[in-house]
């Protein structure tokens, strides 16, 4: 592929890319509401209960 600096330019070209895309469509007051589509917060909110039972259980054990 190419490379500058012995770096690949895809390694900056995606997150540039991906930054951006989420500037424009926090700018147009759409990133909300894709948020709400995924269920972001509802994952991460499920993912912290899980790891506060799992260290409960560490905790009990011990």
């Amino acid at each position: 592929m190419f490379n500058v600096m012995g770096i690949n330019i895809l390694y900056i070209i995606i997150p540039v890319a991906v930054g951006r895309s989420l500037i424009i469509l926090k700018k147009k007051n759409m990133l909300d509401g894709i948020i709400e589509k995924l269920n972001f917060g509802e994952k991460i909110s499920e993912i912290k209960e899980k790891l506060s039972e799992i260290r409960e259980k560490q905790l009990c054990s011990a």
